[in-house]
């Protein structure tokens, strides 16, 4: 049983993003000299339907070397676009695009305010 229309593009464009996800991760360590100390992880990529571009999104440990991060990516993306180009056999390769992704800063600091919240009212209780 084939899988309808919808449901296989779906599947498809999962499919390349995890691709194009994999490939810029490791264009970005093989081309891109990065700040002592930094990890830079590739955590999502996003291909527009008509797959001309795609936004990838990077995060950055530790978050204060972010901007040095975007910057250095930004100055390279010319060169890892054409890694791309050569190694990626596909009829059309995504123009990419860097984002900086603040989702697991922004988890770690709701979990923080969640524990500092749970501390205040077990004092408050004990008192």
């Amino acid at each position: 049983m084939s899988l309808p229309h919808n449901q296989t593009e779906g599947t498809r464009m999962k499919r390349l993003d995890s691709l194009l996800q994999e490939e810029v991760g490791q264009a970005i360590i093989a081309e891109c000299d990065m700040p002592l100390g930094t990890l830079a992880s590739v955590t999502r990529v996003e291909t527009s339907p008509d797959v001309a571009h795609a936004r990838v999104f990077v995060s950055v440990l530790p978050e204060e070397q972010s901007s040095e991060v975007m910057a250095t990516l930004e100055e390279n993306i010319y060169d890892l676009q054409q890694i791309l180009n050569k190694r990626l056999h596909l009829k059309k390769v995504p123009r990419i695009e860097f984002f900086l992704d603040r989702s697991e800063s922004h988890a770690a600091r709701v979990n923080e305010l969640i524990e500092e919240e749970r501390r205040a009212h077990h004092e408050h209780d004990a008192k």
